[in-house]
């Protein structure tokens, strides 16, 4: 029997937090997603660690892009921060249930300045080999981190992602 928790989050209480449930149902079976914030790249990515904390969710680990390649190779790049995200519940259950699980976690979300503010990036594939038990607790957390990224002003974009962006 899988282990079950009351999770902190509970249903969504609004209008608002459904739409990020059912967008983050949705985002599982995309390959990549993109948002953009038009705010500078260090207030968003402040943004994004405070509202990640307030929506309860942990940043085990950050990698700074820019600062590795320029450390290692010596070339100077525009900023790229790559955000690990996750939820201590979600992992748990994902350890417990089926070990592969715990493979999902954290979640990539990829930050970089934009011609117009910042780009999001949540790299994918999102659900490839994601055990059927653990898709609805995965779902919720995805309606939680876009939750946050709804709450520093992201707007999901369709059109290609281009390297110029």
């Amino acid at each position: 029997m899988p282990f079950t928790h009351d999770l902190p989050w509970g249903e969504p209480p609004n209008q608002e937090d459904a739409r990020t449930v059912r967008e983050a149902a949705e985002l599982l079976s995309l390959r990549s997603v993109t948002y953009f914030v038009h705010s500078p790249y260090d207030k968003t990515l402040k943004a994004l660690r405070a509202g990640i904390k307030k929506e309860g969710l942990r940043i085990p680990m950050e990698m700074d892009v820019a600062e590795r390649i320029r450390n290692e190779l010596g070339i100077g790049l525009r900023p790229c921060m790559i955000l690990y995200i996750d939820c201590p519940y979600l992992l748990l259950q994902a350890a417990v249930w089926d070990g592969g699980g715990a493979g999902f976690m954290p979640l990539r979300l990829v930050v970089s300045p934009s011609a117009t503010g910042t780009k999001l990036q949540l790299p994918g594939p999102l659900d490839a080999g994601l055990p059927v038990g653990l898709r609805v607790a995965f779902e919720e957390f995805l309606g939680r981190v876009v939750k946050v990224l709804v709450s520093v002003g992201a707007k999901r974009s369709d059109r290609p992602i281009s390297m110029w962006d």
